[in-house]
């Protein structure tokens, strides 16, 4: 199995911080991890990044991979797969996508969401925004998925809830915090080995 792991916004050390904390959990499961940055960059560049960033990541995702992504990484996923990767799965963690958001019914999808991620919530009043700002492309796909999980209902899409007892992961990128990641980082990889 080979992961793809895509970063959020903002983000100024390339995810290592973020989703790259999963890579060393991959790697002891016997597979391989690729991190992809595509840079810093904010709110007003950030869907020219995207293009930029799903151009330059495609070449490299094989059919059979997994696709991890976290916050706008997540819509980079998505974009891959709308530009035809066929992933044998895909992992969300705290999605900056729209929370209707709908999966190709033969890829099985994994979203790690809380209810105190109020980054994402702030991106969808962002994408509503940049969607009336600009009405001659389409729709913004940003959202606050990762506050409230998908809720289209799909059979291949499993929501977890990260503000559990025993190991909560609470806020946009709690997952990534320890101990948290020592809890959320094996199970992650498990479920991505169960489906890939």
């Amino acid at each position: 199995m080979r992961a793809h792991l895509n970063h959020g916004i903002n983000v100024s050390d390339g995810g290592k911080g973020s989703v790259g904390s999963l890579t060393p959990y991959f790697e002891e499961s016997g597979h391989d991890a690729i991190l992809h940055s595509y840079g810093w960059v904010g709110f007003l560049r950030v869907r020219w990044r995207n293009e930029t960033a799903t151009q330059a990541i495609r070449p490299h995702v094989h059919d059979g991979d997994v696709l991890v992504g976290h916050s706008n990484g997540c819509l980079i996923a998505w974009e891959l797969i709308e530009a035809g990767v066929k992933p044998s799965a895909v992992i969300c963690i705290q999605p900056a996508l729209r929370r209707d958001t709908l999966w190709p019914d033969d890829i099985p999808v994994l979203c790690l969401y809380n209810q105190a991620d109020w980054a994402v919530s702030l991106g969808r009043m962002w994408g509503r925004f940049a969607s009336v700002a600009n009405p001659f492309r389409d729709i913004h796909g940003w959202g606050a998925a990762g506050r409230h999980g998908f809720t289209r209902g799909q059979a291949n899409v499993t929501n977890w809830d990260t503000d559990i007892e025993e190991f909560p992961a609470r806020g946009h990128s709690g997952v990534f915090r320890r101990p948290a990641l020592f809890y959320w980082a094996p199970n992650i990889v498990g479920w991505a080995r169960s489906h890939a």
